[in-house]
């Protein structure tokens, strides 16, 4: 779930790296905002990684 204040929310990523498969370690997290009509009902998200 995400919240709403405001009209707004926000999306949260982290990404965690490793080199044994084993041990992982937290890398960069980023946050979004996306302006979100609240009285639009749902919405549907989705994240694409470039080639």
């Amino acid at each position: 779930m995400i919240e709403i204040a405001n009209g707004q929310a926000a999306l949260s990523m982290e990404v965690e790296e490793s080199s044994d498969l084993t041990t992982w370690t937290t890398g960069v997290v980023s946050t979004i905002q996306i302006p979100l009509d609240a009285e639009a009902g749902k919405k549907f998200f989705r994240f694409k990684m470039t080639d």
